[in-house]
């Protein structure tokens, strides 16, 4: 066998590998969490006469019906005729029953949710003996989605792997230095530094964060903490662990309240006042309130196109690992050659 044969065959081998590192993943809702009328992507839906949607939002939110195509691609809010008012989504869900056969153009006309992707198109059929009699959930579209309402499942990825962050104005992506201020989402901006700012989604609903060396990450949204108080965005489910399967630094401390607790110029809140255990039960009790308290909103976008250059530079990371592979190749070769 030739010299280039061999060659080929060792780049045939190893470049599989090489495009799977850094590969971009999406940041997308949890399937068990998707149940959830918040500003997300929805996909057009179809019932026969008789069935029903089921609707689970928070304040903040509401149900309504425009007029027409024109009024619903346009979002005119005089055009809009609310059925499910702000309070009826919770805790029960808000029920709604098409009356006839037809096209209802179904938008959130709160604020600029509309605007922002709350909406869909429900086709309504002819009855059908068939068709299920309990209400269908109306559930966040499975693409990414950077959201207030859902909640993330962990990630676990490789050094330099891009993770898309799909969002708006009104969310941010900030990195918490201390592994219970993110547990508890007592955050503030003495224990966080901001990836990428709710102006950055502004100008750009796409946004590109690349896993560093440490073990693991602590991402989340800090829109709507007040005074490191539990809630706001992050205790309505929008944060993310990152897990680094290859990580080699300790970042962040296993346990230290104290450092937790430190969120705004450096002054620490009275742990005396508000322990660790108390702020963990507020946590596990915000994710509800935390939602309710916020006027969010998500990008409804239909696919993510990361940036070539970002997403394959995790996969430009092993080049010297594969040119290591290749002299040896040559070299052992041509030794065995003379």
């Amino acid at each position: 066998m030739s010299v280039l044969s061999l060659l080929i065959c060792l780049v045939c081998l190893v470049a599989p590998s090489l495009a799977q590192v850094g590969s971009p993943i999406g940041v997308t809702p949890a399937e068990a969490s998707r149940f959830i009328w918040t500003v997300a992507p929805y996909e057009d839906m179809e019932i026969s006469l008789g069935q029903s949607l089921s609707f689970r939002y928070p304040a903040f939110h509401d149900v309504a019906l425009a007029d027409d195509e024109e009024a619903y691609t346009s979002c005119a809010k005089d055009k809009m005729t609310v059925t499910g008012a702000i309070d009826k989504g919770m805790p029960e869900p808000f029920v709604f029953t098409p009356e006839e056969v037809g096209t209802y153009y179904i938008v959130c006309s709160v604020a600029d949710h509309c605007e922002l992707g709350q909406r869909f198109v429900l086709n309504v059929t002819e009855a059908s003996p068939q068709a299920d009699t309990e209400p269908i959930q109306v559930l966040v579209a499975q693409q990414p989605t950077w959201a207030v309402g859902v909640k993330y499942d962990d990630i676990t990825a490789r050094q330099d792997t891009v993770l898309n962050f799909v969002s708006n104005i009104h969310h941010d992506v900030v990195l918490i230095n201390n592994r219970e201020a993110f547990e508890n989402c007592t955050i503030g901006e003495g224990n966080i530094t901001v990836e990428y700012s709710a102006q950055d989604f502004a100008n750009n609903p796409v946004f590109n964060w690349t896993v560093g060396p440490c073990k693991e990450y602590y991402l989340a949204c800090s829109i709507g903490n007040q005074g490191c108080q539990a809630g706001g965005h992050c205790g309505g489910g929008q944060k993310l662990k990152v897990i680094v399967e290859d990580g080699t630094d300790d970042c962040y401390p296993q346990s230290n309240p104290e450092a937790a607790a430190v969120c705004f110029g450096g002054e620490p809140l009275s742990l005396e006042d508000s322990s660790t255990d108390e702020i963990a039960t507020e946590a596990t009790e915000a994710p509800a309130d935390g939602v309710q308290a916020e006027s969010e909103g998500t990008a409804a976008m239909s696919s993510v196109e990361a940036d070539e250059g970002e997403a394959t530079s995790g996969a430009f990371a092993a080049a010297p690992t594969f040119v290591t592979i290749i002299v040896g190749a040559v070299a052992f070769l041509t030794l065995t050659s003379i």
